[in-house]
């Protein structure tokens, strides 16, 4: 991501979810819930929300997930991860907020998969924005 756009999103961190609520009539909440939905994420799964913002969309997939599901969410904008733990801890939900580091290999981005192995089991995989080799977590 550019310099630019992490700056804007830093600049409008504090205010997002107050202009998200506004802005689209409040209607984002049925947007995360149907999204959530339509994954097909279900109880005991993993699932790595890239580009977490204020955590919104990672605490309704935890919601879905239950408690012996994991969800990790990431942003590139660390002051939009600021107010996401608390969040959670409002919710009582337990949801892991990082921001990537550009270290080779640990570097997440956008680009995820999820498929099903031979064996039936769920696998995920993450792109390194650093070398572009997929990884499994």
């Amino acid at each position: 991501m550019s310099a630019e756009v992490r700056e804007m999103f830093a600049s409008i961190a504090r205010r997002y979810d107050t202009a998200n609520e506004v802005l689209s009539l409040g209607i984002h909440k049925g947007w995360r819930r149907a999204a959530v939905q339509l994954s097909g994420a279900r109880t005991g799964q993993r699932v790595l929300d890239c580009a977490t913002g204020t955590g919104d969309l990672a605490l309704e997939f935890k919601r879905a997930v239950g408690p012996p599901g994991e969800v990790i969410g990431t942003d590139f904008c660390a002051e939009m991860l600021q107010t996401a733990p608390a969040k959670a801890a409002r919710e009582g939900l337990e949801v892991k907020f990082a921001s990537p580091t550009p270290l080779r290999c640990r570097t997440l981005t956008g680009n995820s998969t999820s498929r099903r192995s031979r064996s039936g089991s769920a696998t995920s995989t993450i792109r390194c924005a650093a070398c572009g080799r997929w990884r499994g977590w």
